[in-house]
Parts: structure tokens; sequence; C-alpha cells
């Protein structure tokens, strides 16, 4: 589904795990791919409630500008 959004230009947040596939590169919170896609990583093995965290903040942000 995120490959899809993305691919239609509509604003895509991806979690990714500590160890991603190759096609996400390392160090980045974009895409080469896909210019609206934005990458949450995990900082450590196992734990998305980091990942969550961010990604809530990010959504909120985007309802607030959104209201605005």
């Amino acid at each position: 589904m995120a490959h899809l959004a993305a691919a239609l230009g509509r604003a895509t947040l991806l979690m990714l795990a500590y160890r991603p596939d190759f096609r996400w590169l390392l160090d980045r919170e974009d895409s080469s791919w896909y210019l609206t896609m934005r990458l949450f990583r995990q900082t450590k093995t196992r734990d998305y409630a980091d990942v969550a965290g961010r990604i809530r903040t990010e959504l909120l942000e985007l309802i607030a500008a959104r209201r605005r």
C-alpha cells in the first residue's frame, strides 16, 4: 500500500525496521523514489514505540496545518 500511495503522489509515512530492506537506503528520512514519502526508522530492534510517537507527532502537525 505504501508504494501505491506514494506512486500516486499522496503523503505517505512508512515505518521501517532497524535493519531495513536495501531499497530504503540508510540515514535518510526521505525516499529517493517517492517525493511524498517520509521514512520513520526504528532506533533499536523490535521497538516501534518511538517510531509510532514520531509518526503521531507528524500526523498531528499535518492535521493542524490543514485546519489553518
